[in-house]
Parts: C-alpha cells; sequence; structure tokens
C-alpha cells in the first residue's frame, strides 16, 4: 500500500508543478523581469522531481542505474561477400574513377547504393593474384605465401592447406554464438569417400557420390554449407553439407512459406539426394547457368532460418561470377542477366562476363531486401570484394583493372587491388571514401573487434589486424605498413610451384616490390620495384635505381621478418 499511495503523491505533485509553472510562463509572456526566477524554480522541481522518483523506485526495489541505462545493441549479423575475378573497375563506384568508355562500364545499382550507405577502400588488396590464396587468408588471417597452396583435394597421405587444429574466422563466429554458413566456391581443402576403397580420402574424379564426403567446409566451422568444391571451372555437381546432391526443381515462395508476406517472381530450388546406385549428374553449361540462383536461394533461406533461432549469424557468400567459363544466369528470382546488365550509354551489355559481373549486383540486391523484409537491415554488416583481379579478358576487354596495370595471377596492381565496401548502419558514416592501405588478411581480426570474440587459440590470425578504427572514424591504431600478395605468373618467372610463392609487396608509402622465390637457395630475390606515388601503372621498373636502394632493402628484410615469425 505504501508505494501505491507514494506513486499516487508524485502524480499529484507533477500537476500541480505543471500548473504553477505555467502560471510563471503567463506572467513572463509579459515581464522580462521575471525570466530568471521562472528558471530557477524550474530547475529546482526538476530536482526535487527526480529525487522524489528514485525514492519511489527504490522503495519498489527498481535498480535506478540499471533500468534507465540505454539497453545495448545486439551483435551484428555480418554478410561477407566475395566474387570470383571481378576487377576493381567492374563495379560503381569504382568504374566511374577509371576511364573507362561509357560503352563498356556497365551500371550497377545495388552495389552502388551499397557504396553510398557505407565506405568504399580504394586502396585494398588480396593476398594472393589466384583464388586458393587470398581464400586461405580470409579464413585463416594468415598470409598466404608463408606456404605453397596449390587448391587440390586432400588425398590420402596429404597435408591440408589449413591444418586441422588451425582456428578459422568461422570458428572464431562459432565459438561466440554464431549461426554459420557459406555457399558457393570452397576451393580449399576437402576429400570425398572413394568407391573401392571404403573411408579413403579421393579427390573428385574417384568419389562415391552416394557416400558422405570426408573433408567439407563444416570442418572449418561453418553450420551449414551449399558448395562447389572447385567453383564454376569444375562445377560438376553441388554438395549440401557431406551430401552430394542433384538439383531438383524449384517452388514458389509463397507456397513454402504462406504465412509470410508475398515475394513477387521468388522461387525456391530444392536438391534431392542419389539413392544408391544412381549414376552421379553432372552439370551440363546449362546447369551452371542456375548456380547463381540456386546460391541466392540458398542464403536467403539461412538467414530466414538464423533469424527464425533469434542468433547472429555470420554467412560466407563466395560466387563463382565473373570467373571462367562465362556462363551467366538466365535469371535470379525474376530478375534477368541478359537484358538487365546495362551500358552507361544506355545500350545493353552482349558480353557473358559483363553479364556475369552484373549478376553480382544482382544477388546483392537480392540479400539486401531480405535484410529489410526480416527486419535486420539496421544491424547487419556486409562486406563486398574480391578475391583476386580480372582475368586477362576481363582487363583487355572490359577495362576491369582500370588504370592498374596486370590482371589475375599477376602481383601487379590490376591482380591484387581489388573493390572493397563495407556497410555498418549506425557506425559506418554513409559515402565515405578512404584510401588507407589495407589487406584482405584482417578481415578475421575485424569482425572478431567488432563482436567482441573471446580470446583466440595461440597462432590464430597472427597476419590480421583490426579495421574498427576506420570504421568507428574514431581514435585507434591500425598499423599496417605493408601488403602481401601471392603468385606471380610473369614469364621468365612462371614455373607453377615458383610462381605460387613468388610476392608482391606493397607500402603505406605506395612503394612496390616484387620478388622471385628461389626454390635452390629457399631465398626471395627481387625482379621489380615501381613508385606507384608516381607510376600508378607500374610502367617503369626502378629496381636498379640507387635512390631506391635503401628502401628496397629495408622491404626484403621486412619478407625476413615475416617469414621468421613463429607460426604452429
Amino acid at each position: 500500500m505504501y508505494v501505491e499511495s507514494s506513486l499516487n503523491v508524485f502524480k499529484r505533485l507533477i500537476v500541480n508543478c505543471l500548473h504553477f509553472l505555467l502560471i510563471l510562463f503567463t506572467i513572463d509572456k509579459y515581464s522580462k523581469t521575471i525570466k530568471p526566477l521562472t528558471i530557477m524554480i524550474m530547475k529546482s522541481f526538476t530536482t526535487l522531481g527526480l529525487l522524489f522518483l528514485s525514492l519511489v523506485l527504490n522503495a519498489q526495489g527498481i535498480d535506478t542505474k540499471k533500468n534507465l541505462a540505454p539497453t545495448p545493441r545486439k551483435r551484428p549479423n555480418i554478410i561477407l561477400f566475395l566474387a570470383d575475378d571481378a576487377g576493381y573497375s567492374d563495379y560503381q563506384p569504382y568504374n566511374q574513377l577509371s576511364k573507362i568508355p561509357d560503352n563498356v562500364r556497365i551500371k550497377t545499382p545495388n552495389i552502388e547504393k551499397l557504396s553510398k550507405q557505407g565506405m568504399s577502400f580504394t586502396n585494398a588488396h588480396t593476398s594472393g593474384g589466384v583464388c586458393q590464396p587470398s581464400r586461405y587468408s580470409i579464413m585463416t588471417g594468415m598470409y598466404s605465401f608463408r606456404k605453397p597452396i596449390t587448391g587440390n583435394p586432400v588425398e590420402d597421405g596429404e597435408k591440408p592447406f589449413i591444418e586441422d587444429w588451425r582456428f578459422t574466422i568461422a570458428d572464431m563466429f562459432k565459438t561466440n554464438g554464431y549461426q554459420t554458413a557459406m555457399v558457393g566456391k570452397w576451393h580449399l581443402d576437402y576429400a570425398f569417400s572413394g568407391k573401392d576403397n571404403g573411408n579413403k580420402k579421393v579427390g573428385i574424379k574417384k568419389l562415391d557420390h552416394t557416400k558422405p564426403a570426408l573433408l567439407t567446409p563444416n570442418d572449418f566451422g561453418f553450420d551449414y554449407v551449399t558448395w562447389l568444391p572447385v567453383g564454376v571451372s569444375g562445377a560438376d555437381f553441388f554438395v549440401e553439407n557431406r551430401k552430394v546432391v542433384k538439383l531438383g526443381g524449384q517452388i514458389a515462395y509463397n507456397e513454402l512459406h504462406p504465412d509470410k508476406p508475398e515475394w513477387s517472381g521468388h522461387k525456391r530450388w530444392t536438391f534431392e539426394s542419389y539413392k544408391e546406385g544412381e549414376e552421379l549428374q553432372k552439370m551440363s553449361d546449362d546447369d551452371r547457368k542456375k548456380i547463381g540462383d540456386v546460391l541466392t536461394d540458398k542464403a536467403l533461406e539461412f538467414m530466414e532460418k538464423a533469424v527464425a533461432e533469434d542468433k547472429p549469424f555470420y554467412l560466407y557468400f563466395a560466387h563463382t561470377a565473373p570467373h571462367l567459363p562465362h556462363l551467366p544466369c538466365k535469371d535470379i528470382n525474376g530478375v534477368t542477366m541478359g537484358s538487365g546488365a546495362m551500358h552507361f550509354d544506355g545500350t545493353e551489355a552482349e558480353r557473358e562476363r559483363q553479364k556475369m559481373v552484373y549478376e553480382n549486383d544482382v544477388i546483392i540486391g537480392q540479400l539486401m531486401e531480405q535484410l529489410i523484409r526480416l527486419g535486420i537491415d539496421d544491424n547487419t554488416i556486409i562486406l563486398f570484394t574480391s578475391d583476386n583481379g580480372p582475368g586477362k579478358p576481363g582487363a583487355v576487354q572490359d577495362g576491369a583493372a582500370g588504370i592498374y596495370n596486370g590482371h589475375k595471377g599477376t602481383a601487379f596492381e590490376g591482380g591484387n587491388r581489388v573493390p572493397f565496401i563495407v556497410k555498418w548502419p549506425g557506425t559506418i558514416k554513409p559515402g565515405l571514401k578512404n584510401n588507407t592501405l589495407v589487406s584482405q588478411v584482417d578481415i578475421f581480426k575485424t569482425f572478431a573487434d567488432v563482436i567482441g570474440a573471446k580470446p583466440f587459440p595461440k597462432f590464430t590470425a597472427q597476419d590480421s589486424k583490426s579495421m574498427l578504427p576506420i570504421f568507428k572514424q574514431k581514435d585507434g591504431v591500425y598499423d599496417r605498413k605493408w601488403s602481401f600478395s601471392s603468385k606471380h605468373v610473369v614469364a621468365p618467372y612462371d614455373d607453377y610451384l615458383d610462381a605460387t610463392l613468388n610476392l608482391g609487396v606493397l607500402t603505406s608509402k605506395n612503394q612496390k616490390l616484387i620478388c622471385y622465390f628461389n626454390h635452390k637457395t629457399n631465398n626471395y630475390e627481387p625482379i621489380a620495384f615501381y613508385d606507384l606515388n608516381k607510376d600508378i601503372s607500374e610502367k617503369a621498373n626502378l629496381i636498379g635505381n640507387i635512390e631506391y636502394k635503401s628502401v628496397i632493402e629495408s622491404m626484403m628484410n621486412k619478407i625476413k621478418e615475416v617469414r621468421l615469425m613463429k607460426t604452429e
């Protein structure tokens, strides 16, 4: 009874205070001399009122500090979208920073929208000039030049690139309460069951497709995966978790979800299991043209299930576009690639690669739409980037590398400088551009900082640095002074094994060194040096210029220092 009567007294006090203040304001309207008195009385009543309110709340046993504090924000969902062989200048806004003719440049409205809502990095680099090295670094937070990474399956007697004890980025999310999923091109360690050898690990050619796979992305921290072992170029079949599956049919979205708002044009692809004795159905080119649509459906489904579970999620969407062979989707949930891909001059894109470039834009649009439908747009981070620069056809025909020299498979800027856009509502200010030197190897520790991850096991993500100070535009240290990118296949240093470890080193002062790895001496030898401040297109090799001798020596010493770091 005491508490109730106190609240009633408090209500009456407030009403009386308001009446009294109304009288003072009326007087104040006609007399400026009364204003100081009015303010003094208002402050007094405010102080007394808050004091009385605190006493009443404490009488009820309520902790006023706890209840008056702002509600902590939920940890963000995170989507990492990795394009395959997309160049720096394939997408807006980057293709507007390069001198590419309007009848070549492609409009990518969804990725442009992403950049306007987030931060676009103009000096972002992969750690490898081809697919496997950069994916290794994203997964581990380690430089790929520390070991030769070839992308072959892990057959019996072979060691995986990612050691079974290595703590991956998916492990990091999972141990911190996140639901984790990967859809798309894996191209790291995998193994299947053999046909005649029980549980012997084999590659694609010798697999028994009716048995569970023995090594999959599930073993590296992912709860759910729909994956292709080596992407579109070797896409013989889909694998869902550990099961090789065949493509079924499509079901209208609202047949599957009659309780959800209608989603016009949306259908969902289904998978079917193989029966014992049934032959493996390898994908035709027509099937490959459905890959983007299938992967999008599986990503959207995972997001829906994750939200229903009321747990934050990490989605790694590693699409296969625009990698060779150029087989763009006919449509993705009703959005066509053919008539949709448009040049800046208003003409329709005809080259198949450009339609695949546009395909990534369509998928980004679908993911952004899904976030709004699920009501989580304001608490989801999207990071869009590419695994390396464009293949040579894209660099030559589409201007995909922009003003930069080289292409995929080289340590030149065209081979490893990539689009890198991050949207984080409420933290990253919209429409920012940033020219800080950043590397994809930093994705690991950046996301760990974002979610407040638990301490790592030893030897985890040793080469990674957190970009969180850049995102927040506040005081903090992001001290990347070096970026390393492996795989340089320029003659005469194009032997397969040699090229795997050949290296490009870029400093935050925009000085670039390219080295050849001599397997006979187990040492790096400098073969090219460029000052990007004066020569952004890497045309003048200054390796013999005495002016840069001390700079080159310091860069060579840095390579030795990094190689000597204990990593296991």
